[in-house]
């Protein structure tokens, strides 16, 4: 069950928003490009700075995107860009939880911050593990899910961003690498507990691309095509009740949908050949809402298209407080961003 309430109109010092909380009633922690993490109520002309790295030293300079907000508990902000680095911010400085090189997804509840992604280990190459498990005050955090290719899928097509993490309950993290296969739910002490294929939920898994063919990419026109062909997870939320919700991005009418800019010719052309994030290609661009309960990940209900745009490069973002879900709707993060629509719905598992 799905049911679209009203829109919320954000403020033009907030229009750039990549990512959400929803804090409590009428109140949202919103990531803004090039701003910082912002505590927004609802209907206020201006929001509260929590978070920003503007000022802050280190490698991180230049890369100020706040396209992967985790949320805010224990004191602490967590939040991230799509590189170089995920943040806690409390009342004192901000504290570097860990040197990841490739940001997938960071979420927060209570004293633990879960993070999926690619991180350096001391000679350079790729770490073994692509999912980790911060605890407040600890010095390592627990290792969830190993890489099964060294890194290499996530490495040629991060740009996509199609990795998801969430702690779904106070001893369970759901993790969905994207890039290489498989759902997986750990429990807070990192032991695997099941291990579902994307197919599951009605996703695509892999990157698909040769190693000659990485840096495209990197080309937002190439990116759209690529996110064209395939039926990804955007997007996932946990109840507190048991019900887990995917929201499941595809195209139905695949690339050829999509209205060219300046078409090309060849098996290897992509529908759109240039990009403006001011005037996107247009595209429908559905989200089948597929539910399921925690105990029983298996058993789905899909209802399809529960949200749609009318733009190919659109992404989804959400968050929920019981039977409430804010969804963000954006194009792509960093210098490519544009003002996002934000709309609140009722969202509940199906009528029996």
């Amino acid at each position: 069950m799905f049911e679209r309430l009203r829109p919320i109109v954000l403020p033009e010092t907030l229009a750039l928003t990549a990512d959400l909380r929803w804090l409590d009633e009428g109140r949202l922690l919103l990531g803004v490009e090039g701003g910082g993490v912002y505590l927004w109520r609802i209907g206020d002309q201006e929001g509260v700075l929590e978070a920003s790295l503007t000022g802050a030293g280190g490698y991180h300079r230049g890369f100020e995107s706040y396209s992967r907000v985790g949320g805010s508990s224990s004191g602490s902000v967590a939040f991230a860009g799509g590189v170089f680095g995920v943040y806690l911010k409390g009342e004192g400085d901000l504290d570097t939880l860990k040197a990841i090189e490739i940001v997938g997804d960071v979420d927060r509840r209570g004293d633990r911050t879960a993070v999926v992604g690619l991180s350096r280990d001391e000679d350079g190459g790729w770490e073994d593990h692509t999912a980790w498990l911060f605890k407040d005050g600890d010095s390592e955090p627990q290792r969830l899910l190993p890489t099964r290719d060294d890194g290499e899928a996530m490495a040629r097509c991060w740009h996509v961003g199609v990795s998801v993490i969430r702690l779904i309950s106070n001893e369970r993290v759901l993790v969905v690498p994207g890039l290489e296969p498989g759902v997986f739910v750990y429990d807070r002490s990192g032991q695997l507990l099941e291990s579902l294929g994307a197919d599951t939920f009605g996703a695509d898994a892999g990157c698909g691309l040769e190693e000659g063919k990485r840096s495209m990419l990197g080309k937002a026109a190439f990116r759209i095509g690529w996110l064209a062909r395939r039926r990804v997870i955007d997007e996932l939320l946990a109840d507190g009740s048991g019900n887990i919700y995917f929201f499941v991005r595809h195209v139905p009418g695949g690339p050829g949908s999509i209205v060219p800019e300046s078409p090309e010719s060849g098996p290897d052309s992509q529908p759109v050949a240039t990009y403006s994030a001011t005037n996107p290609p247009l595209g429908r661009v559905c989200w089948d809402l597929v539910q399921a309960r925690a105990d029983e990940l298996t058993a789905v209900t899909t209802l399809p298209c529960a949200v749609e745009s009318r733009f190919a490069d659109t992404r989804l973002r959400a968050d929920l407080r019981g039977d409430r879900v804010v969804v963000l709707l954006t194009g792509f993060a960093g210098a490519l961003a544009r003002p996002a629509d934000v709309f609140e719905a009722l969202i509940g598992p199906p009528e029996s």
